[in-house]
C-alpha cells in the first residue's frame, strides 16, 4: 500500500455476491430440487463462498494491521474476541433456544449448548475459523513480511499444499487428528491458500488490482474451463461411484483437488464483480446501495438460518408442487437475502447491535434529505466483520 488513504472498497463490495452464494448453498438444503445431481452441481460452484470468506478476511485484516507490534497484541486480540466472539455466543444461544424443546433435560440442554459453542451452529462455525486466524495472525503477518520479494513463490507453495490437503481429505488418507471435528471444516489449515492469497493481494493491492483489471477476459475464460473440469469430474464420479476417483468424501464437497483451480478463479471473478459494483463510476444511489449491502453482510451471515426457518415454516418448500424448482430453490435464497438485509438493518439500530448485527449501533434514518460522505469510504463502522481500521505506518511495498 503506497499510502494510508488506499481503500479496499472493491474487496468490501465482494461481500454481497459472496453472501448470496452462501444463501444459495443453504437454500438447496432447505428447499432441495428433486434431482440430486442438481444439488451437487450447484454446491460445486457455491462452495467457493467459504474460501472467498477467508480471502476477504485476510485481505481486510492485512490492510487494517500491516504492522502489529508486540505491545499491541493484547489489544488486538481483545478487540477481535469482542467483535467475533460476542455475536458468535449471542446467536449460538438464539439458535439453541429455537431447539430447546428437543432436549430431554437441563443437563442434556447444557451439553447441547456446550457442543454448539465448541463446534458452531450450522453456518456459525466459520467464526471459530476466523478466531483461529486472528489468534495466529501475528505469525501470518511475520510470514508475509519475511517473504517480501518472494510472494509469488509463497503463493505457488500454498497452491501445492492446498492441493495435497484437499487430496488427503477427499481420498480419506488423512489421520484422525488431522481431520478433527467437522470433517476438516473447522481446521484453519484447510483454508490456508485463500488466506495467503488474501494477504498477498492486500499487500500488493494496487498492482494486483490493475493486473486483474487488464486480464479480466482471461480470468473469466480460465474459470469457465476450471468449472467445466470440476463439474465433469463430479458427474463422472456420480456415474462411476466405485471408481477410485470417487474418493471417500462427498463428491460435491468443498475439499477436493479438482476444485482448487475453480475456487481460485471464482474468487477472482467475485472480486471483478465487486470492482464493477464498487466502481466510482456507478451512480450515487448505486454506490449507496452497495455500501448498505456491505454494511449488513455480517448481520445476514448471523441471522440467515433464522430467516430460512421462518420461510420454511410458511410452507415455501411445498411450493415446488406448483412452481418450477429454480423458483423455489434460488428464489428462496433471494427472498431470504432481502429479508435478512432488512432484519440486519433493524437489529443494527437496537441496543446490543454489536451482538445482534455485528456492528456499532446505527441511527434511525431521518426523513429529511442530508448530504452524506462518500458511501464507499472504508471506516470503522463498516462491518468488515471485525476488522476496524487502526491506522499504522504501512510497510514498504515491493512487488513479488
Amino acid at each position: 500500500m503506497a499510502d494510508q488513504k488506499l481503500r479496499l472498497h472493491h474487496v468490501d463490495a465482494m461481500r454481497a455476491p459472496k453472501q448470496l452464494g452462501v444463501l444459495v448453498t443453504h437454500s438447496v438444503t432447505f428447499f432441495p430440487p428433486a434431482l440430486a445431481t442438481v444439488v451437487g452441481t450447484t454446491l460445486i460452484i457455491t462452495h467457493v463462498t467459504r474460501f472467498a470468506f477467508m480471502f476477504i478476511s485476510a485481505a481486510m485484516l492485512v490492510y487494517a494491521y500491516p504492522v502489529l507490534e508486540r505491545r499491541d497484541l493484547g489489544r488486538f486480540w481483545r478487540r477481535r474476541l469482542l467483535a467475533i466472539g460476542l455475536p458468535y455466543v449471542t446467536w449460538t444461544c438464539i439458535y439453541f433456544a429455537m431447539q430447546v424443546d428437543q432436549v430431554a433435560s437441563p443437563l442434556q440442554g447444557l451439553e447441547r449448548l456446550g457442543y454448539l459453542l465448541g463446534t458452531g451452529y450450522y453456518q456459525l462455525y466459520f467464526l471459530l475459523i476466523l478466531l483461529q486466524f486472528c489468534l495466529v495472525y501475528p505469525l501470518f503477518l511475520w510470514l508475509l513480511r519475511r517473504s517480501v520479494g518472494h510472494h509469488l513463490q509463497l503463493v505457488a507453495a500454498s497452491v501445492v499444499l492446498q492441493t495435497v490437503l484437499t487430496g488427503l481429505i477427499f481420498f480419506g488418507g488423512e489421520p484422525t487428528w488431522f481431520e478433527g471435528a467437522g470433517g476438516g471444516m473447522l481446521q484453519l489449515w484447510n483454508y490456508q491458500l485463500f488466506l495467503v492469497l488474501g494477504g498477498v493481494f492486500s499487500w500488493h493491492y494496487e498492482e494486483a488490482h490493475r493486473w486483474l483489471q487488464r486480464r479480466w477476459r482471461g480470468v473469466l475464460v480460465t474459470t469457465g474451463v476450471a468449472a467445466a473440469v470440476a463439474e465433469g469430474f463430479y458427474l463422472y464420479t456420480q456415474e462411476h461411484p466405485t471408481s477410485f476417483l470417487a474418493g471417500a468424501a462427498p463428491n460435491s464437497g468443498a475439499f477436493q483437488p479438482a476444485t482448487v483451480p475453480l475456487y481460485i478463479g471464482l474468487t477472482a471473478c467475485v472480486y471483478l464483480l465487486g470492482s464493477v459494483l464498487g466502481s466510482s463510476k456507478r451512480s450515487r444511489p448505486t454506490r449507496a446501495l452497495v455500501q448498505s449491502m456491505a454494511d449488513n453482510m455480517y448481520g445476514i451471515y448471523l441471522n440467515q438460518i433464522l430467516v430460512f426457518e421462518a420461510l420454511a415454516a410458511t410452507g415455501w418448500g411445498k411450493a415446488g408442487r406448483v412452481l418450477p424448482w429454480p423458483i423455489v430453490t434460488y428464489g428462496g435464497a433471494l427472498i431470504v437475502f432481502v429479508a435478512a438485509v432488512l432484519l440486519s438493518a433493524f437489529l443494527a439500530r437496537l441496543p446490543g447491535s454489536r451482538a445482534l448485527a455485528g456492528r456499532p449501533r446505527q441511527p434511525w434514518p431521518r426523513l429529511r434529505r442530508s448530504r452524506r460522505p462518500s458511501c464507499l469510504s472504508y471506516s470503522a463502522r463498516s462491518p468488515t466483520a471485525a476488522l476496524e481500521r487502526e491506522p499504522s505506518r504501512p510497510p514498504t511495498r515491493q512487488l513479488a
